[in-house]
Formats: C-alpha cells, structure tokens, sequence
C-alpha cells in the first residue's frame, strides 16, 4: 500500500511537473559547481550513464577526437548567427595535455550570437521524461588586452540557475567546465547564454563554447512514464484547441 502510494505521489509530480514545463522553453538544469579543466581527459570528461551526443564545436574542417572513451564528433556551430571558429586558441598554455588530442577539443570553439542568445542541444535525440547530464567546455586563453578575465553564465531556463565559466588569459590555464542535470521536456534541451559581465575586465561581443556532451542516466518508473505520454497528448491537444480558437 505504500509503495502504491509513493508511486501516486510521483505520479502527481511527474504529471504536474509536465503541465507546468508544457509552455516553458526548455528544462531547468541542476548544476554541479563549475570545474577547473585540468588538461587531462581521464580527469575530466564524464562517462556515468550512456552517450547520446558529444560534440567538437567549430566551423569548417576540424577532427572528431575520442577522450576517456567518449567520442566527440565534429560539429558546426550551434550559435544562430555570426557563426566561426577560432582555432590555437591554448597553444601557449603551460601545462600539456593528457592525451595531446585533447587539443583538438579544447583548442577550437564556435561562437556567435552576440552577448546572450540561446541555442538548441541535442540534436532531436532526447526523449520526453528521460533523465540526462550536460557537460559543456569553455576554454579561451589568448593574450586579448582588456580581455584577460573572460566568462560566459548558460542556464537551462531564461533566468535562475545559472553556472559561470571562467577563462581568459589570467583565468584558469585551460578553462572550465561545467555538469548538469535535467529531465528533458522534449527532444532537445534549450541553453540559455550570456557573457559574465561582472569580472574584472571588459568580455567578448559574442557568446562562446567548444564543445558539449549529453548522456542518458536514468528512465522513469513505468507508471510515470505512462502519465508523462498522457500528459504530453493532453497537453498538445489542448494547445492545438487555443491555437484554433484564436
């Protein structure tokens, strides 16, 4: 009897965190607090659960790179304007890398955007209710007068919630990076972006990132599963009558 209960109550939080989440963006994102980027793979790219996506961000041609068994595939960018690449952006950087195709990841970026923006992940892949883990890189140590402290705050909803990575020629030698969690609320997660304005000198015109990854931890239980599909049909349905009505 208990455990019935236990699975109502959960039901009821599943079914309420749906409806509520039906008209929002995206999905909050419960962060770890942001990471040092030690340069060294095995440190610091995650593997619990399984890959869905990992992404080397640039433009133009650069190599897909494998670190501590996760296969980063090269990708565009995923910024919705002004769209490029920097590339031997850590070539100075004091401390080697672990393995040295870790450059490949960290030494390229896309940026664009401006100085906040949002932009889509996960390339469709995502399922409704499933739970995953972020992680997303941002590394930028070149020798940028005015520019030494750079900072970018991402967020999985429009306000609340944010981490902040530093970088910068007088920040952390290879970046930062940062480890959420989320349940997603449709196929792709939305991030939320923008400059950290409140460091110690001036920031970047556009929004930066040089890559990303999302893994599949845990599925619901099947009785809130079933709700979370009855939940998303009432939902669209209901939508498809306002947008009728108007």
């Amino acid at each position: 009897m208990k455990s019935s209960s236990k699975l109502s109550a959960r039901v009821q939080v599943w079914f309420l965190s749906l409806v509520l989440v039906g008209s929002a963006q995206a999905s909050l994102i419960t962060w770890e607090a942001a990471s040092t980027t030690t340069g060294v793979a095995v440190n610091d790219v995650r593997t619990n659960g399984t890959s869905v996506v990992a992404i080397n961000l640039a433009t133009g041609t650069i190599a897909s790179v494998t670190l501590n068994g996760v296969n980063f595939s090269a990708g565009t960018t995923i910024f919705p304007i002004n769209a490029g690449a920097l590339s031997g952006s850590l070539t100075n950087a004091a401390v080697a890398y672990n393995p040295t195709t870790y450059t490949n990841l960290l030494s390229t970026l896309a940026y664009g955007g401006g100085r906040t923006n949002s932009m889509n992940i996960g390339g469709g892949s995502l399922v409704l209710g499933y739970q995953y883990q972020v992680q997303l890189w941002f590394a930028d140590n070149r020798n940028l007068v005015g520019r030494e402290n750079l900072g970018m705050e991402i967020g999985g909803a429009p306000s609340g919630n944010f981490v902040t990575l530093l970088s910068g020629s007088r920040g952390p030698a290879f970046g930062q990076y940062a480890v959420g969690t989320f349940v997603a609320d449709g196929t792709s997660q939305t991030l939320y972006m923008e400059t950290a304005d409140n460091l110690a000198s001036g920031q970047m015109g556009n929004l930066h990132l040089n890559a990303y990854q999302i893994r599949f931890l845990a599925v619901p239980e099947p009785g809130v599963a079933g709700m979370i599909v009855l939940g998303g049909a009432l939902v669209a349905f209901s939508r498809r009558r306002l947008l009728s009505r108007s």
